[in-house]
């Protein structure tokens, strides 16, 4: 990072930027087919999680937890 010194705003924008754009999307999408919106949160919190397999073997429970936990207490 020493060479490129933006590097860790850039690496974590684009992680916060990613993750928000999934997640609004699956979000938007389960609202407009009515679903209620903790519901829908719930659901999108858990694909997120799912998707970027924080419950694979090997990975660090923490990590599932914190997601989960962060997707809960945004609504």
């Amino acid at each position: 990072t020493l060479s490129y010194p933006g590097a860790l705003l850039n690496t974590t924008a684009t992680a916060f930027i990613d993750e928000v754009t999934f997640r609004g999307a699956i979000f938007g999408l389960l609202l407009s087919i009515g679903v209620d919106a903790t519901l829908a949160n719930i659901i999108q919190t858990l694909l997120y999680a799912l998707t970027t397999r924080l419950g694979a073997p090997g990975r660090d429970r923490y990590l599932l937890v914190l997601t989960i936990g962060m997707g809960l207490i945004g609504q």
